[in-house]
């Protein structure tokens, strides 16, 4: 996609697609990533298109930064589940549960995230 924009941290392109009040589209590729995060007020609903990659998941984030509207950032992810992520797949990311996507080491790894107000 040649609109991508490219991130301040290196570490993932994304372009939102659809922009709303209550839900927006993005498009995303992915590299390594070490910082967990959770939405406290959006359902992530995902696609995997390319790439090799991983998600870890629920468990508790420690250390991260509320950066506003309910968005945490940062951390590590503590006593999380890991699930490897192939194209095709799909899953969804209920409001407030901490989670890592991130690319095998050597890849990238692109989805399509619809994010839904809760």
């Amino acid at each position: 996609m040649d609109a991508m924009i490219k991130s301040t941290d290196g570490k993932q392109h994304s372009k939102v697609v659809v922009d709303h009040e209550d839900y927006f589209i993005e498009y995303v590729t992915r590299v390594i990533n070490t910082n967990a995060e959770a939405h406290n007020h959006w359902y992530d609903y995902i696609h995997v298109l390319e790439g090799e990659g991983s998600i870890t998941y629920g468990g508790t984030q420690d250390g991260g930064k509320d950066t506003g509207m309910g968005e945490i950032r940062g951390g590590k992810l503590v006593g999380g589940k890991f699930q490897i992520l192939k194209p095709g797949d799909r899953l969804v990311i209920p409001p407030g549960m901490p989670h890592i996507f991130t690319a095998t080491p050597g890849h990238t790894f692109t989805y399509l995230i619809f994010k839904h107000r809760a």
